[in-house]
C-alpha cells in the first residue's frame, strides 16, 4: 500500500511554522501556571519549606499574589506555610527576586494582627526578612512589642524591628527600657536590635557592650551566650571591650558556645584590635 505523497505549499508550510510558534509561545505560560498550582498546592498541605527562593520565584509575581491571597485561608497551615513561602522569597541572593515579596508588606502586616501565634511569628520573621522595605511596619510590629497577651510573638518582632534597621528609629525608645534591664526576658534580642538601628557611635557602644559582657559571663544559656557572641562579632571593632571576656569564655572548657566566642574574638581581635585590650598574647596568636 503506497502512502499519498504529502506535498508542501507555502501555505501548508506557514500553518505549520504558526503551530510551531504558538506552542513555544504557550509553552511557557503553561509551565508557568503548572509551577504555581505545584507550589500552591504545597502552600495549601503546609508543605512549601522544600522550596528555594528561585523555586518560589519560577512563578513569578502571580504566585506572590497567590501567596497573599492564602493568607486568607480559613486553615491555619495554610497561612503558615504561605508567610513562610514569602519570607523565603524575600531571602534570596538576587535582589531581583528578593523584590517579589515587597508587594505583600501590608498582607504581613494585617498577618501581625491574626489570632493564632504562629501567624503572627511568621508573619514578623516574614517582615524582618524584607528588611528595609518593611518600613511601613515599624509601627505595627512596635504594637506587637507592646502586646503583653502574646509574649511568645514578642522576639521576633523586636527581630523584625533590628533587621529593617536605621528606618525602625521609633523603636528605640522602647527597646532602651529592654537594654536597661538585663532581667527581661527578651534583653538580648532588645540590645542587637537597638544597635542595628541606632547610629552605631562610641557612646551606644558604651551602652550596649557592657550589658553583652555581664550577658556572657553570667548567662546558663547555651543558646544566649552564643547570640551575644554573634552580637559582639557583628559589632566589630566598637565591641573591643568584650575581648577579655570573650578570651575568658573561650578558654572554658565547659562551655558549649566556644564556637561562637572564638568566632567572634577573631572578629574583634583583627587587625591589631587585641593590643589594646589586654588580652595575653597566647590566646592572641590562637
Amino acid at each position: 500500500m503506497r502512502l499519498a505523497p504529502v506535498r508542501f505549499t507555502v501555505r501548508r508550510l506557514m500553518v505549520a511554522v504558526g503551530i510551531c510558534a504558538a506552542i513555544f509561545w504557550m509553552a511557557p505560560i503553561c509551565l508557568e501556571y503548572w509551577w504555581m498550582w505545584t507550589v500552591l498546592r504545597d502552600v495549601k498541605r503546609g508543605q512549601s519549606m522544600s522550596y528555594s527562593a528561585v523555586g518560589f520565584a519560577g512563578a513569578g509575581p502571580r504566585l506572590v499574589q497567590a501567596l497573599r491571597e492564602a493568607l486568607g485561608s480559613n486553615q491555619k497551615n495554610t497561612r503558615v506555610a504561605a508567610l513562610q513561602s514569602l519570607g523565603v522569597i524575600a531571602q534570596a541572593p538576587e535582589t531581583a527576586l528578593r523584590d517579589l515579596a515587597k508587594p505583600a508588606v501590608p498582607d504581613l502586616i494585617d498577618a501581625l494582627r491574626d489570632k493564632d501565634d504562629d501567624v503572627r511569628i511568621w508573619a514578623a520573621i516574614a517582615l524582618g526578612r524584607i528588611g528595609p522595605s518593611a518600613v511601613s511596619a515599624v509601627e505595627p510590629l512596635l504594637a506587637t512589642v507592646r502586646d503583653e497577651e502574646h509574649p511568645v510573638v514578642i522576639p521576633s518582632a523586636i527581630k523584625a524591628l533590628g533587621e529593617i534597621g536605621p528606618d525602625a528609629r521609633p523603636a528605640l525608645p522602647v527597646l532602651a527600657l529592654m537594654v536597661k534591664d538585663p532581667q527581661d526576658r527578651n534583653h538580648v534580642m532588645a540590645i542587637r536590635a537597638f544597635w542595628r538601628i541606632g547610629p552605631k557611635g562610641r557612646a551606644e557602644a558604651s551602652v550596649v557592650v557592657p550589658k553583652l559582657i555581664g550577658r556572657l559571663s553570667t548567662s546558663k544559656d547555651r543558646r544566649e551566650r552564643a547570640w551575644v557572641a554573634e552580637i559582639l562579632s557583628e559589632m566589630g571593632p566598637a565591641a573591643r571591650d568584650a575581648i577579655s571576656a570573650l578570651a575568658t569564655a573561650a578558654e572554658d572548657p565547659a562551655q558549649e558556645d566556644r564556637y561562637a566566642v572564638s568566632n567572634a574574638l577573631k572578629a574583634l581581635t583583627a587587625g591589631g584590635a587585641n593590643l589594646e585590650s589586654g588580652v595575653p598574647t597566647a590566646t592572641r596568636d590562637q
